[in-house]
């Protein structure tokens, strides 16, 4: 049977080999909530920008993440607004109380301190690459902040959002995908949520294969595009929309939209034991296959998958740069019962203890499916031989 990739607790879980790019700070989820309360793009980022600098060590009487040494010209480099622009920032967080003046007291323990940020609870992990950008020789440019705030898309909205600015377009974008990281849980979902974000796939047949018992062919195609129940999440992301707004769920189509075309995320189909969006006990089994140039088999430090690599168990074209991937596919499998969905992950994640474990599980589970097709074939074979 293959193993439940839910096991184990994040204490339990060694952290994935760290790279530059996985590399992470904490934040707080309703800390940049009433931010965006405020109404206003640069407000967010530049407070991102604050914390993604700050110390994550406890220092003397100051908690992790509470002491940070960037100020007006990391905000206007990492967030791309300009310098005047960034020391409005930094007036309106000052005058807000999202940050305070370094102390003497935190002078002395950090020289480099510049500001106090005040957050709540830290419950959200955001890598570097976020706020800084990849390291070479990564292909993903630029950072997320840079994305966002250049997103083509999100400045050619729908006829309907003509009216609405841009700077509002840009906040709606970053929540969504803040939103998508705080609702990411690798180790139960291979991905985010899928009642946030999900494509369906549907099995189109199942045929056992008759001179092996026990391995199944299964054929699978999508049934059509990215189903994104934002609605769920408005309320807390987006407080910055009223909810009664006529066009509410049309800039939460658009903030996903602009996210989709930005490439900030991408799709992996994930088998799980049962339908994981209508059942809350369904177990994460492993990932089939990963929709991304970046991310994909073409790779070396691509996303273990089961059809990573050409081992005869299946078929799909792989995506090439630039190009979408051919949809259909199918992949011999040691099972005939299981739920094939697609999920969104973030293009770049924190190297935390979550992703730690499922990296782990991950490789073990797709290990221990091509070692029982390999047992159920050698016995068919040797079964002819005799």
């Amino acid at each position: 049977m293959l193993r439940n990739l839910q096991g184990g607790t994040c204490a339990e879980s060694r952290e994935p080999p760290v790279t530059e790019d996985m590399k992470y700070f904490r934040t707080s989820s309703k800390t940049l909530q009433s931010l965006a309360r405020l109404g206003r793009y640069e407000d967010v980022a530049g407070f991102l920008v604050l914390a993604r600098h700050a110390d994550g060590r406890a220092l003397g009487s100051f908690a992790p993440y509470r002491l940070s040494g960037a100020g007006v010209n990391a905000i206007h480099e990492k967030s791309g607004v300009s310098e005047v622009v960034a020391r409005e920032v930094i007036a309106r967080l000052t005058s807000a109380g999202f940050i305070r003046s370094a102390s003497e007291e935190a002078k002395k323990i950090s020289p480099r301190a510049r500001w106090e940020i005040v957050q709540q609870e830290l419950d959200l992990a955001l890598p570097h690459a976020f706020v800084d950008g990849p390291a070479p020789p990564n292909a993903t440019p630029l950072s997320f902040l840079r994305r966002v705030r250049g997103s083509t898309e999100a400045l050619k909205p729908s006829q309907l959002l003509r009216k609405t600015g841009e700077d509002a377009l840009r906040l709606d974008m970053l929540m969504v995908i803040l939103s998508i990281f705080c609702a990411t849980e690798m180790n139960k979902f291979g991905g985010t949520s899928p009642r946030i974000a999900h494509r369906s796939w549907a099995i189109q047949s199942q045929i056992p294969a008759a001179d092996c018992p026990g391995v199944v062919r299964w054929s699978a195609m999508p049934t059509g595009e990215w189903d994104a129940p934002y609605l769920a999440v408005a309320s807390d992301w987006l407080p910055h929309i009223d909810p009664k707004e006529v066009l509410h769920a049309e800039r939460i189509g658009q903030a996903w939209k602009s996210i989709a075309a930005a490439g900030l995320v991408y799709e992996a189909v994930v088998l799980f034991d049962d339908d994981p969006l209508t059942s809350s006990a369904a177990r994460l089994l492993m990932t089939v296959r990963v929709n991304d140039f970046h991310a994909g088999s073409n790779q070396k430090m691509g996303d273990p998958s089961f059809l990573r690599e050409d081992l005869g168990h299946g078929f799909y074209t792989q995506a090439k740069k630039g190009q979408p991937s051919l949809e259909s596919m199918w992949v011999d499998l040691p099972r005939d019962r299981g739920h094939l969905v697609g999920i969104a992950r973030p293009r770049l994640r924190a190297s935390n203890p979550d992703a730690g474990a499922w990296l782990d599980q991950e490789k073990e589970a797709i290990d221990e499916s091509l070692a029982r097709l390999e047992v159920m074939k050698a016995h068919a074979f040797f079964r002819e031989v005799v």
